[in-house]
């Protein structure tokens, strides 16, 4: 390639996206331009391009290692046949003609067609192909196929096209009238995929069906909660029946009947706290529960529930009293990754950081795309995708690692729980070998391991189950006959420490262990106490010990995966990136996940959160809010800020929400969140004149 620039006078120390568009396609498709190359070409050192090489390469895809190198280098690209059509050329013959075409839709429709196709739009009634129809937004389209000329004769037709405006306007309805129809659904926000199924169900124009929906709010602003309701009304309206598993005020507030179980989390949990309207829910109406009758002062006091102290806000998360100040930051300039429009944007270091916006304003393609995936190729580390597109990013050496934090689960295996997740098993093996019992039968820590060794029960491999295939039914769990779910072998179960066996310490809560270890009267009791409390503290104290890791929920999982970071004593300061942490989550559970935020803040390290619960937004030290709109109308920094200075903004979806719960505050209220406050600190990352800038 060298030797054919010198030939070209193509100047190799010029970035490659400032060459001229003649000297990039030589340097992409050869000399030849188009065709093959043959050996001939190979041997008088005719230039094939990069396309070429990676031609040849793929004839050798019988190699792994090509297989891997290839992986790394492959990425959509635009089809140079159909320029990304996707038909025939001979589909391209038949036209639709409306006479409702916005200019705008016709330029649109013309940018995204081919030249020999763009005739039809000059006329005074435009008749667009299927490409360019496709190239239109959901509301541009239904605007012209409600215009359209057909024959009256022709019922089908007819039919078809009012039941495509039909199922385009539930679309319109919800809030996803700026999507083009021929969007990649890969490239949609959470909120918008959840909107685009829901219309699913709308179209089928279904009457007593039963719905059943869980969290349909994922990934929605609260604006767009509004327009999912409608939805749900209307449904409703119809003679269906809604069963809704949802956490969202609004549409809890909005719901005919309530259904509360509880009253707490795991095995506290499980009962039916609550059962029928929910004014009366609210008024604290209704039959108690039987469990929670003997601890109730007076007979028949109706059954405590979290749910309702929130809803009539006798518990709340309250309004920090002061925000952190920060001195250092990342900066992002030039981001035009999807519909961002070249912003600079600023996050604060050191801070709790909202990132907000309504849905589809493009949070998830800064965050995830450009920040997240640039950061990781900036420390050196592999991206599963290419990085979104910007100009710089400076400020990438005040962090140490980069953390993705979700809800996936932390293990797909059931030989993974809590306490091997937090690496105390070791310890607890340690204690149990060290019993007279177990040095008399020769027993050594590898004995009590589950997952290995000479202890585990033979027959399933210490699961305690074991699983029968149903061939075309889905496999089927039995507890092991031989040792009956315990998972050891009998002389390993003999073995006591404090009347307790191997077995019975992985029964344990976490609240349980917590004192049974720190009774012990041992240091390594101690250890393990002391390890197990941060569990607690971030309310997974109901876990059990011996829980498998794939049966927790995503919340659950979530916060496991900060506990390691909150031990970390070495000092280093993180960048923690979350999108939509609050996603299944209770009202209490929000409170939780906010008390440990703010204890991860105050170990040094920084938050950068996608987040639109308005709890958590108003929490936060620093907003930056996306929009004002979704899709092409967003994209664009529309307030930056303190929670209080964002509420004022005028243009701002997100302000005008935040204002009224910054007015609510938590005044006559019983704070639920006692943990760690947000306290003014005047530096936590020191501020270094030489900035190492990030060139993507």
């Amino acid at each position: 390639m060298l030797r054919a620039c010198a030939r070209e006078d193509i100047d190799i120390n010029v970035p490659f996206e400032e060459l001229p568009k003649p000297d990039q396609d030589f340097v992409i498709e050869g000399e030849k331009r188009s065709g093959g190359y043959t050996e001939e070409d190979y041997e008088y050192d005719r230039w094939y391009g990069v396309r070429g090489f990676f031609r040849w390469l793929e004839s050798k895809t019988y190699k792994m290692h090509v297989r891997v190198l290839l992986s790394r280098y492959r990425a959509y690209i635009t089809c140079p046949k159909c320029k990304g059509g996707r038909y025939q050329p001979e589909a391209l013959n038949y036209k639709i003609q409306g006479a409702a075409v916005s200019s705008a839709a016709v330029a649109l429709a013309k940018a995204a067609s081919l030249p020999s196709q763009r005739g039809g739009l000059e006329t005074a009634a435009p008749c667009l192909t299927l490409p360019q129809f496709q190239a239109l937004s959901i509301s541009e389209a239904r605007d012209v196929l409600r215009t359209i000329e057909d024959s009256l004769d022709d019922k089908t037709a007819q039919m078809l096209r009012d039941e495509i405006c039909a199922r385009l306007n539930y679309l319109c309805e919800v809030g996803v009238g700026y999507l083009t129809l021929d969007r990649s659904t890969r490239t949609l926000s959470g909120g918008e995929v959840q909107r685009v199924n829901l219309t699913t169900c709308l179209g089928a124009s279904l009457a007593n069906t039963l719905f059943v929906m869980d969290e349909p709010s994922i990934g929605l602003h609260p604006r767009d909660v509004g327009q999912l309701l409608h939805v749900m009304h209307n449904l409703r309206d119809k003679g269906n029946t809604l069963l809704v598993v949802e956490h969202e005020e609004q549409i809890i507030r909005a719901a005919d009947n309530l259904i509360d179980l509880g009253p707490g989390r795991g095995e506290h949990g499980g009962d039916l706290v609550w059962n029928g309207p929910l004014e009366e829910f609210l008024n604290g109406a209704g039959a108690p529960s039987r469990r929670m009758v003997v601890g109730n002062r007076r007979e028949g006091a109706p059954a405590p529930s979290l749910t309702r102290d929130y809803l009539t806000r006798r518990k709340s998360i309250p309004v920090p009293k002061s925000r952190r100040k920060w001195t250092s930051s990342v900066k992002i300039l030039g981001a035009r990754q999807h519909n961002l429009k070249n912003i600079d944007v600023e996050l604060p270091l050191g801070v709790f950081t909202c990132v907000t916006g309504v849905s589809g304003s493009g949070k998830s393609t800064l965050i995830h795309d450009v920040l997240y995936r640039n950061l990781l190729r900036a420390k050196g580390q592999s991206s599963d995708q290419e990085p979104g597109a910007c100009k710089s990013i400076t400020g990438t050496h005040r962090i140490g690692d980069v953390v993705m934090v979700d809800q996936s689960p932390l293990s797909r295996t059931p030989r993974s729980t809590p306490i091997l997740y937090l690496g105390l098993f070791d310890q607890v093996r340690k204690l149990f070998a060290a019993q007279p019992e177990a040095m008399a039968q020769g027993l050594t820590a590898s004995a009590f391991s589950f997952n290995s060794g000479n202890g585990r029960c033979e027959r399933c491999s210490g699961t305690g189950y074991e699983k029968i295939e149903m061939q075309f039914l889905s496999d089927l769990y039995v507890r092991c006959a031989e040792c009956e779910g315990k998972r050891f072998q009998p002389h390993v179960l003999k073995v006591r420490l404090h009347d307790k066996s191997i077995h019975d310490v992985l029964e344990l809560t976490i609240s349980e262990a917590i004192h049974f270890f720190a009774k012990t009267g041992e240091d390594c009791g101690a250890r393990i106490s002391d390890g197990l409390s941060v569990l607690d503290e971030v309310g997974l104290g109901y876990l059990r010990l011996g829980q498998p890791l794939n049966t927790l929920s995503g919340g659950e999982s979530q916060r496991l995966k900060l506990v390691g970071h909150l031990s970390d004593a070495s000092g280093t300061r993180n960048l923690f990136i979350f999108d939509e942490p609050t996603t299944g989550l209770h009202f209490d559970d929000v409170a939780m996940l906010l008390q440990l935020f703010q204890r991860l803040v105050g170990h040094g390290h920084s938050l950068v959160v996608i987040e639109h619960n308005l709890e958590v937004i108003k929490s936060a030290d620093w907003i930056v809010d996306l929009g004002p709109e979704a899709g092409d109308a967003g994209g664009e920094v529309v307030a930056t800020g303190t929670p209080e200075q964002v509420a004022q903004a005028e243009n701002s979806h997100t302000g005008k929400f935040l204002a009224q719960v910054l007015r609510m505050g938590s005044a006559g209220m019983l704070p639920a969140v006692r943990g760690i406050l947000p306290r003014t600190t005047q530096r936590v990352y020191t501020d270094d004149d030489s900035e190492l800038a990030l060139r993507a």
